[in-house]
């Protein structure tokens, strides 16, 4: 705190008081009106918590922000904030200091892209990694300068599953499921029905983690002879080897940094995104925005599970549905980039949103950008895109169709608890849950399943230019990285929010400047620089 305090130039009868906003912390300097932002000072972005593409609205986190939680920065704050700072003047460099941050490789892959503009306009960004996630040290070998404190011992545990199976427990409750599905690879009921993995989802699990062990040493780079896969499988190795082979520069805590950079930069003033969020753009040496109404790119963030009612980090359907239109009434939205982070859920809904989309898809260019997932329903609605954008690290695809019933009657019955029920139709209440499906049902539900999946197939055919049975050699339910994608013709290029923006202005002839995309869950236009 005293070496902080000292950067900023504070008289040492005044200490440097914290100040956090939104998850993000920084120090106000005691003599200067907090958004008075000098030249060449540093700005320190601290990484805390789960990384989301939007803002949860639990009611959970709710409750925890009323007690003095400190809310998550998104993805999108975080790649904001090293947009902004990439082309404003005033800023000379900035600091990393990953905390517990709970991100997977997919956000890490935005993040190092960001930090990467920022370097490209002459700038360093220096990092403190306090972390042991692949991810965090992924983001912190892109930085030019980087720590890492004694202690603290990276660890790959992104490159690890296990499956846990419930159905043991469901036989001794006398709980019977039944799963129907249609793609030997759809596998999300295996862990209610099966006592082991199936070949095919060891298959596809594998074949994920090792794209994943392949993207890590790719990008995270050594200065010796050891190679990253050589210092991670040894386990005698610990945070010191990782400097030895020079994925860190020097072992050392955040003040232990601060010290350093003081040194050389004395002048240096240390400032926060909360700070530096809410500054005025002529103080960021910004130019003014335009008054008035402007063309520009709408963003639609749509992250969690698709569900036809819902709130809470869910894709519901009349909000969704809402925001589409609202898209397509607004003469001063061009084009409509959506941003799908979700690993599916409910066909019906999916179907809607996308022939929701494609109904503006008549009017205005609709870009579809993937996060971290985007499989099974998440595709369904992707493909509503006229230009499909992955990372490296998304899981895609998926295309199947999976149905279940959990059969509860003789759990009731030992409960003492009784049913009986009445129909006037065949096949009414076959989703009751209590008496499990008949013959007929079963038939029933199996043939909806099917023609379910006859319909995601032509989706996709229909949406990627493929005849129906090019489609199912990559279907079945089956998972994807962005990159194996990309060849099977799943999606169209590799990029993040950002790349799918400039994409959407291009095609309708607006100037690609420094993008910052929309905050919020709902149409905004992107902000830029």
């Amino acid at each position: 705190a005293a070496a902080v305090h000292r950067l900023m130039g504070g008289r040492a009868s005044k200490a440097a008081k914290p100040w956090c906003k939104g998850g993000l912390k920084f120090y106000a300097r005691p003599d200067r009106k907090w958004r008075k932002i000098s030249g060449s000072s540093t700005l320190l972005v601290v990484l805390n918590g789960k990384l989301t593409d939007k803002r949860s609205s639990s009611n959970f986190e709710a409750l925890e922000n009323a007690f003095g939680g400190k809310r998550a920065p998104t993805l999108t704050d975080v790649n904001v904030t090293l947009a902004k700072a990439a082309v404003d003047p005033k800023i000379s460099n900035v600091m990393l200091r990953i905390g517990d941050l709970q991100a997977d490789l997919a956000g890490a892959e935005e993040i190092c892209q960001s930090i990467t503009n920022v370097q490209e306009k002459g700038k360093d960004v220096f990092c403190v990694l306090e972390s042991e996630s692949m991810a965090a040290l992924a983001i912190a070998n892109k930085c030019s300068q980087r720590w890492l404190p004694e202690g603290v011992n990276p660890r790959p545990d992104e490159l690890f599953w296990q499956f846990i199976s419930v159905r043991g427990l469901l036989d001794k409750l006398g709980l019977e499921p039944k799963v129907l599905r249609h793609g030997a690879y759809k596998s999300a009921g295996e862990m209610f029905t099966e006592r082991v993995a199936s070949k095919e989802l060891k298959q596809q699990l594998d074949e994920i983690l090792s794209g994943r062990r392949r993207w890590l040493e790719s990008n995270i780079a050594t200065k010796s002879s050891s190679s990253f896969s050589e210092v991670i499988d040894n386990p005698s190795n610990g945070g010191k080897a990782l400097v030895d082979v020079g994925v860190f520069d020097s072992q050392g805590s955040f003040n232990n940094a601060m010290v350093e950079r003081s040194l050389a930069d004395p002048s240096g003033l240390l400032i926060s995104p909360a700070a530096y969020g809410r500054s005025k753009r002529k103080d960021l040496g910004l130019p003014k925005k335009k008054k008035g109404k402007s063309a520009h790119v709408g963003v639609l963030l749509l992250e969690g599970n698709i569900v036809a009612e819902g709130r809470n980090n869910t894709i519901s359907l009349q909000p969704t549905v809402n925001a589409i239109q609202s898209a397509r009434r607004d003469d001063n939205i061009k084009a409509l980039v959506v941003r799908i982070n979700s690993g599916g859920g409910d066909a019906r809904t999916s179907e809607l949103i996308y022939e929701e989309l494609l109904t503006l898809k008549q009017d205005k260019p609709v870009f579809v950008s993937m996060g971290g997932v985007a499989a099974s329903g998440g595709y369904y609605i992707a493909c509503a895109g006229q230009k499909i954008f992955a990372l490296e690290n998304t899981v895609t695809g998926s295309i199947g169709v999976i149905m279940a019933q959990l059969r509860s009657k003789i759990f009731l019955q030992a409960l003492g608890i009784q049913n009986s029920f009445h129909s006037h139709a065949k096949l009414a209440g076959r989703y009751n849950g209590i008496d499990g499906w008949n013959a007929a049902e079963e038939e029933a539900v199996a043939q909806s399943c099917r023609q379910i999946y006859d319909l995601f197939l032509s989706r996709v055919a229909a949406a990627r230019g493929l005849a129906v049975n090019d489609v199912i050699q990559v279907a079945e339910g089956r998972v994807w990285t962005g990159t194996e994608a990309l060849s099977c013709g799943l999606v169209d290029e590799i990029g993040g929010l950002n790349d799918a923006i400039k994409a959407a202005q291009a095609e309708v002839g607006l100037e690609a400047s420094n993008v910052i995309p929309a905050r919020e869950n709902s149409i905004r236009k992107q902000q830029l620089c």
